[in-house]
């Protein structure tokens, strides 16, 4: 098995590369956002028709990266270490929120049956999301994880690619926290996606704010080499694209899909609407470093 102490002492060195248009609209026209990296080797570039910012050139998205990416990390996640009893004493104080989250999006959910968390890692939202549907799986590409989840929920967690997966599958809500910026081209799992929703369903997506006031500041900072880059050696540039608000409504609206919610989170509150200031921050002005979507395929 590996240690924590051989992944940060590897440095990730990609055996090839890729110069991308954006994938959102697929425009050439863009500028540099920001440089990163341990060794400033990634660059990302905002697109100046949709506002979305990706990383180009990139390492190719293979098995590789892949490995280096998930699987090679996942060896080393002390979760995978716990009994039933510590598991589920972690799972608890580790998901604040949810159960309101839930209940919110809930409300859109027309067949309220089946759930699928793509992404699902060690399963702390399918642990929460098991009381509200009849039918609970997951997705995860790390084997690892999959088979813990397996073990200590007694679920069904596929490890196929989003994209392989059967579409005589059919899931009323389709649930992905902070996962399809990892992919190359996000049209592909929405397409997916379309595929696999029942007549109503919905899809709840989590992503990262590029353009929140924090993550705008740490930007100008690296601008100015006053902040170092915080980047290991051994990390792939997993964001293959950083999220925008402007960029994802665009997004939605080439892929056929309406948006029935739209906010900014922090990580520590999911809900992010217990109060005049959270709701005016997160609701209305929609500044936090964390984008929730709730969307459902246009009829």
């Amino acid at each position: 098995m590996a240690t924590l102490d051989k992944i940060e002492n590897r440095e990730y060195i990609p055996k090839e590369w890729e110069t991308v248009s954006c994938p959102v609209c697929n425009s050439s026209k863009n500028k540099i956002y920001e440089r990163f990296g341990n060794n400033w080797q990634y660059t990302h570039r905002l697109c100046l028709d949709c506002k979305m910012v990706y990383c180009s050139p990139r390492p190719k998205y293979d098995e590789d990266f892949l490995y280096n990416a998930y699987e090679f990390y996942a060896d080393d996640h002390s979760i995978l270490n716990l009994d039933e009893n510590e598991y589920e004493s972690h799972a608890l104080r580790a998901t604040p929120g949810i159960e309101k989250e839930i209940t919110e999006y809930f409300k859109f959910d027309k067949d309220k049956k089946s759930f699928i968390d793509i992404g699902c890692a060690t399963g702390e939202y399918l642990f929460r999301a098991k009381d509200y549907y009849q039918m609970v799986f997951g997705l995860e590409v790390s084997s690892k994880m999959a088979e813990f989840v397996r073990n200590k929920l007694n679920i069904e967690v596929f490890t196929d690619k989003f994209e392989d997966l059967s579409e005589n599958l059919k899931f009323s809500c389709i649930h992905m926290s902070h996962v399809i910026e990892h992919i190359p081209d996000p049209h592909v799992w929405l397409k997916k996606t379309k595929q696999l929703l029942t007549r109503g369903g919905i899809l709840v997506i989590k992503v990262p704010n590029i353009f929140s006031p924090d993550r705008r500041f740490k930007v100008f900072l690296k601008r100015l080499r006053l902040r170092k880059g915080d980047w290991a050696p051994w990390r792939t540039p997993d964001h293959l694209f950083e999220p925008s608000i402007p960029g994802f409504r665009k997004l939605f609206e080439l892929t056929g899909f309406e948006i029935l919610l739209e906010h900014t989170y922090s990580r520590n509150n999911l809900y992010a609407n217990s109060g005049f200031w959270e709701r005016l921050y997160h609701r209305k002005l929609k500044l936090g470093n964390n984008i929730k979507y709730v969307v459902r395929v246009v009829t």
